[in-house]
């Protein structure tokens, strides 16, 4: 008879998590719990109702920006129930509560739980991260928990390896972020650099401009460089991003391939929910590494 394995993971549709990938095709502990996007007045859950591809082919002609909201407590908390019922311990992963209002939701709904069934034994991770760098994350508790850790032991790691992640993402026109008003650093730099390709790094929530570059060849040169230049020779676990341009992401993850030691490296697609406020033709890289 299989073992029972002890924690199921919960994390939100950011996480941006490959549709391809074998631990997540082979493991029914994971819940993704979907955040909400409204396009042209119409209300989606991420990943329903619209695919990837036609939401980015569409948003150039949407006649108002969409908008994004959280994941509901009850949703978290019917995900938190699923599990808690067949007798597991619950370790949610969010995107960073800079970003979103998904780390609050999931804690409200912690509490209804909790009000319910005071002995369940769930715990919220702020990820401090989002997309692949939310996703790497979520991967590696899935495998921890599928080897039967405990949700302390997992939590232990997750604390050590979170602030290794990083993100470099770089976009194609800085059109959407402007209209979304979402990263108030752009706002001096005035319209006539709105075809900048800026590269942007996401660590601990915060992010910063490294690089103002003016085409997109330079941008995905300069991402690229720059993170094999931190990995080095190290183990690196990798996620390629991208918002509709499934060549370049193959393009960029053929040469982590060619050029350094990464045991885990995929590519999916950057969810709809944060496409809203990036635009189409975003490319990114998310990555930790291992000890030496």
């Amino acid at each position: 008879m299989e073992a029972k394995v002890p924690v199921a993971i919960v994390t939100d549709s950011g996480a941006s998590l490959p549709e391809t990938s074998d631990i997540l095709l082979n493991t029914s502990i994971l819940r993704v719990v979907p955040q909400q996007i409204v396009v042209d007045g119409q209300s989606f859950l991420d990943g329903q109702g619209i695919t990837h591809r036609q939401f980015y082919r569409s948003l150039p002609d949407m006649k108002t920006m969409p908008t994004t909201s959280a994941p509901s407590p009850v949703s978290f908390a019917e995900a938190f129930r699923s599990a808690t019922v067949e007798g597991m311990s619950v370790l949610c992963i969010t995107v960073s509560p800079e970003f979103s209002s998904t780390y609050r939701a999931a804690n409200l709904a912690l509490g209804l739980v909790k009000a319910e069934q005071p002995g369940a034994d769930i715990q919220i991770v702020d990820s401090e991260t989002a997309a692949g760098g939310q996703g790497l994350i979520v991967l590696e508790a899935v495998r921890l928990a599928t080897a039967g850790y405990s949700i302390d032991q997992i939590s232990n790691v997750l604390k050590r390896l979170t602030p290794q992640v990083r993100l470099l993402a770089f976009l194609d026109t800085l059109r959407f972020l402007w209209k979304s008003g979402r990263v108030p650093v752009i706002a001096h730099w005035g319209t006539r650099l709105l075809q900048i390709k800026p590269l942007f790094e996401m660590h601990r929530s915060n992010v910063k401009v490294i690089a103002r570059v003016r085409s997109r060849r330079r941008a995905l040169t300069r991402m690229v460089d720059l993170s094999l230049r931190d990995v080095g020779s190290r183990k690196a676990h990798i996620a390629v991003l991208h918002g509709d341009d499934p060549v370049g992401a193959d393009d960029i993850r053929t040469r982590f391939r060619m050029e350094c030691n990464a045991p885990e490296i995929y590519v999916s697609e950057f969810s709809p929910v944060m496409g809203a406020h990036t635009g189409p033709g975003l490319l990114g890289v998310a990555y930790w590494v291992e000890d030496e």
